[in-house]
């Protein structure tokens, strides 16, 4: 599990979670921006996953500064701000996904991919589904959050409706959408309903 830090804008931090109790000076706290964090035990040294994560208000930030406009996943983050703490995957890490959801204790509880590829005759988007599910299933299992959620074209139905037994076993949820006017809202509810 990663250490997870809430960095403030005059320096400071605050230790949100983390496996063992650690002290960090802030010039290293903003090195972890980098998810790999060294320091030094005796002679050994010691190395975690660390993630730090801004209070938005704090820096005076919006979904907008975080996640690239014109995306799918910016439309789906700004919805979902609204009803959860929504953040982005920090770049070079071991999870890969679009949006991260927590829960109010800021501990990671879902993360979210999210896939606009239709599938074709010659199948050539079929691995970049199955590339997809296997992040969330391996964010699952190593346990970085409890569900992970897949957010696909309709048109995939056919094909991963098959899955959905095996994928609830995993804590992963499928949820289909055309794409269209105001599919943000409808998947908000989607989520809304399986996290709760």
């Amino acid at each position: 599990n990663p250490f997870i830090f809430l960095l403030r804008p005059n320096g400071k931090y605050k230790a949100v979670k983390s496996g063992k109790h650690i002290r960090v000076n802030c010039q290293k706290m903003l090195k972890a921006f980098s998810p790999n964090f060294e320091w030094k035990k005796g002679n050994k040294i010691e190395k975690a996953y660390v993630w730090v994560l801004l209070d938005l208000n704090d820096w005076n930030l919006s979904i907008d500064d975080i996640f690239i406009k014109e995306k799918a996943e910016a439309h789906l983050a700004k919805v979902l701000s609204k009803k959860f703490l929504v953040g982005r995957c920090p770049e070079k890490s071991q999870l890969v996904g679009d949006i991260i959801l927590f829960d109010k204790s800021l501990k990671p509880l879902s993360l979210i991919e999210i896939t606009k590829l239709k599938p074709n005759s010659g199948d050539i988007h079929g691995g970049s589904a199955a590339a997809r599910i296997y992040q969330l299933i391996k964010a699952v299992m190593t346990k970085y959050v409890s569900k992970g959620v897949l957010i696909s074209p309709i048109s995939w139905k056919s094909r991963i409706e098959q899955d959905k037994e095996f994928l609830q076993k995993f804590n992963i949820h499928i949820i289909f959408t055309s794409f269209e006017k105001r599919w943000e809202d409808i998947v908000l509810k989607r989520i809304q309903n399986y996290l709760n």
